[in-house]
């Protein structure tokens, strides 16, 4: 993947490998205190370098994965008659 962006007159785009992927224009720009340039550039290291989760934000999302888990188990369990 190599990105690059091209300004334009109310917004920028992004490109991937050359071809337009991502266009952002007005009212649409993410950080209307800066330039369209520094926006472009800001969207392309943010996609490049995602933030990572906290370890605390990963272990509640197993959780929420499993509990989500446990209640279709006893939803399909219900649903077959089984669990009573």
């Amino acid at each position: 993947m190599k990105l690059t962006y091209e300004i334009l007159e109310n917004g920028y785009k992004i490109k991937n490998n050359g071809k337009d992927w991502i266009v952002q224009l007005e009212p649409c720009i993410p950080d209307k205190t800066k330039s369209y340039e520094d926006n472009a550039k800001a969207q392309i290291e943010e996609i490049l370098n995602p933030p990572t989760p906290e370890p605390n934000e990963i272990d509640v999302l197993k959780e929420e994965v499993l509990n989500t888990q446990l209640a279709l188990t006893e939803v399909y369990e219900m649903l077959l008659g089984g669990a009573q």
